[in-house]
């Protein structure tokens, strides 16, 4: 049905879908908070930014790079970091877009994830990203360079690391008040 925001003053809905606005899509796969209080939501192209207070919609895309290939536009989950960082997940993998210096990389089984399918993403109170697959959960430690790229510190987790075994649940994810990162799947 695309994106409805309620205003509790009024008690009245307002909607942004493919019948009253340029939204990509009307299914939205996530949804979050940029650093300038505006709503990013996942699309079946790239993302869509959210103006709460004017309503505005700006529609977002992964610009191409001449170093990597975005496999698919399609979002499982996005996210901007607290330093500006768009972290997309798809089916292909993570892609990780700086606007600020236009780096874009996108990380996958060939750099350590379980997996390149992204369920969720999320920030912990370090500013160290999570993102989980359908098999494990990968902690990545952003580093910036003085070109302005980014290295990356990954080091994954599965079962074998004391994870349950079973798959992981898609946007399943949450970051606790004391910094705990929880993460759903079929087995809890």
């Amino acid at each position: 049905g695309g994106l409805q925001m309620l205003d509790p003053k009024t008690q009245k809905y307002h909607t942004w879908n493919t019948q009253n606005s340029q939204i990509p899509g009307d299914y939205l796969t996530s949804v979050g908070w940029t650093k300038k209080g505006w709503l990013i939501a996942g699309t079946s192209n790239y993302y869509s930014l959210v103006n709460p207070v004017s309503k505005k919609l700006i529609n977002q895309i992964i610009p191409d790079s001449p170093d990597i290939t975005v496999n698919t536009n399609t979002t499982n989950y996005v996210i901007e970091d607290s330093r500006g960082i768009i972290w997309q997940g798809s089916s292909s993998g993570l892609t990780v877009y700086d606007p600020k210096t236009k780096f874009i990389t996108m990380l996958d089984m060939t750099n350590g994830l379980y997996g390149s399918t992204i369920n969720s993403i999320i920030e912990d109170k370090k500013h160290n990203i999570w993102a989980v697959t359908d098999h494990g959960v990968t902690n990545i430690v952003p580093i910036k360079q003085d070109d302005g790229t980014w290295q990356f510190n990954i080091r994954s987790y599965n079962s074998r690391d004391g994870l349950q075994k079973a798959v992981y649940n898609q946007r399943s994810t949450f970051l606790t008040r004391d910094g705990k990162v929880l993460i759903g799947g079929q087995g809890g």
